[in-house]
């Protein structure tokens, strides 16, 4: 499978400031953000993954979650990290931000 083309990565103020907080959720993030260019939807559902990977050929907007460490206390358990359909964009957040 190819990389997924990305665009410009965006991150909420949530996501930043507790990147800028926390080495640990820096690694996360750094380490997600690696892992959703790669095609690997992390904590999806089963039926989540098979959209995500239809939509890599249609050009459909392709969303990965990637649940967070314990050792890491953030606003939510996971973190969402979603590509527009145009592949412009990408955005980092957590699910109450949406």
């Amino acid at each position: 499978m190819s990389k997924l083309q990305t665009g410009r990565i965006y991150l909420t103020a949530t996501i930043n400031n507790l990147i800028a907080d926390s080495e640990d959720f820096a690694k996360f993030a750094i380490n997600a953000i690696a892992r959703h260019k790669n095609c690997d939807w992390g904590d999806v559902c089963k039926d989540d993954a098979i959209q995500n990977t239809y939509s890599l050929e249609n050009g459909s907007r392709i969303i990965s979650s990637y649940n967070l460490p314990s050792t890491i206390q953030a606003l939510n358990d996971k973190v969402w990290i979603i590509t527009e359909a145009d592949r412009q964009h990408t955005i980092m957040l957590f699910p109450s931000e949406y």
